[in-house]
């Protein structure tokens, strides 16, 4: 009998470990927010990084008062503490994401809804205090198996590691959704970078200023038999496109020609002084002002200086031509 093999190749370690990365989400200190990649999709939002907050308002029939959350978030890094923020009203180092309630009277607007009544941090790195890790899953909308996603460009990101409260073990899990959706015309920092407009008549009313960053909601979900709290956010930027890379640059934060040419002009200049003064060294034992090149030009420039001056004012006060006779 003869016997056959099996032209068939048997998966490599390396190739079920990236099978399995590329499946999981991304937990606590491997997250970075300038490397996503999601179906075979590059995502960089570094452009996105740093403190955004937005408000919402939680009004209830035949409540006295409503609640006012703000929520703030950075996607590539901890939000940090507030100095001019009591300890007791905000959340801890380690957060990413974080809401703060406040009391709220809709009959009164105007006065304020300074009274805080609680923090909840949504996401973050806890594992030094509390065991509870940071966790990012991202998700390519148009490959997310929704019919409503299949037509959107962009990403979804699912934060996890928070619990209110989250000294509490028994404490709700903390959810954030974020649904980054491709809009070429926007950065994400809207109304922020909106130009301010002089004239009354040409100004846009708040309410009709674009906001890039919008809460959908916040309140308690079943998942699976558990209840979790989960945050839905909808935040509309161009670093969500999957040809973001091709997005020309913004020339103000970029450097131009002229500073390039100055840092290029200043590194040659010391490159030139460092090496000549080396030379010296080595050739004659130089020390000091001799050290550096052409040492004598530069102890004479004084002296240059002074003869110009004196030429100059020379020319300035002589007469030409005859002289009365």
């Amino acid at each position: 009998m003869s016997s056959t093999t099996s032209s068939t190749q048997r998966p490599t370690w390396r190739t079920i470990a990236l099978i399995l990365g590329l499946a999981s989400p991304v937990f606590g200190l491997g997250w970075n927010c300038k490397d996503i990649m999601d179906a075979g999709v590059h995502w960089n939002l570094g452009k996105l990084g740093g403190k955004h907050s937005v408000s919402w308002q939680d009004i209830q029939e035949g409540q006295p008062t409503a609640s006012n959350w703000t929520f703030s978030l950075n996607l590539c890094d901890n939000l940090g503490k507030e100095k001019d923020v009591d300890e007791k009203h905000q959340c801890p180092t380690n957060t990413n994401i974080c809401a703060v309630e406040r009391d709220f009277d809709p009959d009164k607007p105007n006065e304020g809804n300074a009274t805080v009544r609680k923090w909840v941090a949504i996401a973050g790195e806890f594992s030094m205090n509390t065991g509870v890790h940071l966790e990012v899953k991202p998700t390519r909308l148009k490959t997310a198996g929704s019919h409503a996603d299949a037509q959107r460009e962009g990403l979804r990101l699912e934060m996890t590691g928070g619990r209110d409260p989250l000294s509490s073990p028994k404490g709700i899990q903390q959810k954030a959704v974020i649904e980054l959706v491709c809009n070429k015309k926007m950065t994400g920092w809207e109304p922020k970078e909106q130009p301010k407009v002089k004239s009354e008549s040409l100004a846009k009313r708040d309410d009709e200023i674009a906001e890039a960053l919008k809460v959908v909601s916040y309140g308690e979900e079943d998942v699976r038999g558990e209840i979790w709290g989960i945050l839905r956010l909808d935040w509309q930027s161009q670093y969500a496109c999957e040809d973001a890379a091709d997005i020309p640059q913004d020339p103000s934060t970029s450097w131009g020609f002229f500073t390039w040419f100055i840092i290029i002009l200043f590194l040659s200049i010391a490159a030139y002084i460092i090496f000549g003064s080396w030379l010296n060294y080595t050739r004659y034992g130089a020390r000091g002002l001799d050290l550096l090149p052409h040492s004598d030009t530069i102890r004479d420039i004084p002296y240059i200086v002074k003869d110009i001056l004196r030429k100059a004012q020379g020319s300035g006060g002589s007469r030409g031509g005859y002289s009365a006779v």
